[in-house]
């Protein structure tokens, strides 16, 4: 019995083959890195998140990906610092692993000075694929002020994608900035972070179908175990969230992330792939390629 590679490379895609059966590529789409820092930007760190209180180096996450059976990563930032994702983009020409780099901009500050961070950031490397703001957290209607309206715009004009991380009660104003912002394409990260420990889908569930209505925007299945009892989860308790965003978004427009190290509060890194695995398990329909990878690929432009 052996393993035949099909070392053809389309659209940075490989397939290991094995008497008929094919594993296909898994790539993350939502990783950090950090050197940590005791500090206001590290302050969302709170009590009983100590596991991330520590420097995570892209050897730890190369480690990881390589011991679950991953092949590609894109690297989120996980401060509001331009710095950041200039290292993150530096590390990413050095290591064909790392696919693509989601960075931060000063969206509230407008057009004007999102181009100009765009460049700054382009002139770092050439794996910028999208740009987030930490909205979470942020009162719903700074979504829609002028500035960032046309901050998120400026993203899409540079051709990135914008990464919403927002939380439930912001979606409808995510939705309305949606429609604002007609250039840009969209990914809802973490589902939104719905309140799994608590076991409430409503009004979650109806918020999503709305920003899902658009079909610019994407949606990130990632973040769920920080957002479930960490000592407590099962695999179960995510299914009614899962089955909601693929009812409202299609095996199109659903991605894989795991979101490690946040993962580590609850769970280690088969864990969250366990859920995501046995989900698309129990829908036949689903090509499981286009969760793990193929829509991926696509919507960030992979080479």
């Amino acid at each position: 019995m052996h393993l035949v590679m099909d070392v053809r490379r389309k659209k940075s895609r490989c397939q290991w083959q094995r008497r008929g059966w094919i594993l296909q590529e898994i790539i993350d789409t939502h990783n950090h890195l950090w050197q940590y820092e005791d500090n206001d930007f590290f302050s969302w760190i709170q009590e009983g998140m100590d596991v991330l209180r520590q420097d995570f180096s892209i050897n730890q996450l190369e480690q990881t990906l390589q011991a679950n059976g991953v092949a590609g990563s894109l690297l989120v930032h996980a401060v509001a610092r331009l710095d950041e994702s200039k290292v993150l983009l530096a590390l990413a020409e050095k290591h064909n692993m790392v696919r693509g780099v989601v960075g931060w901009c000063d969206i509230v500050a407008g057009a004007e000075t999102v181009k100009a961070q765009i460049q700054e950031l382009r002139a770092c490397g050439n794996k910028l694929k999208g740009i987030r703001y930490l909205s979470q957290g942020l009162p719903p209607e700074h979504l829609l002020s002028d500035s960032f309206v046309e901050g998120v715009r400026e993203v899409g004009r540079a051709g990135l994608v914008y990464e919403l991380l927002v939380t439930t009660e912001q979606l409808d104003a995510a939705a309305e900035l949606v429609k604002q912002a007609e250039e840009t394409n969209f990914i809802l990260e973490h589902i939104a972070k719905p309140p799994i420990k608590a076991r409430e889908i409503h009004p979650w569930a109806e918020k999503i179908n709305g920003l899902a209505a658009s079909p610019r925007v994407a949606c990130k299945i990632s973040g769920m175990v920080t957002e479930a009892d960490w000592q407590q989860w099962k695999p179960a308790d995510f299914v009614p969230y899962l089955d909601t965003v693929y009812e409202a978004f299609g095996q199109e427009r659903l991605i894989f992330g795991s979101d490690w190290p946040m993962l580590l509060v609850a769970t280690d890194y088969g864990g969250v792939k366990g859920i995501i695995t046995a989900w698309v398990a129990t829908h036949k329909e689903i090509d499981s390629d286009k969760i793990f990878a193929g829509n991926a690929r696509r919507i960030y432009h992979l080479d």
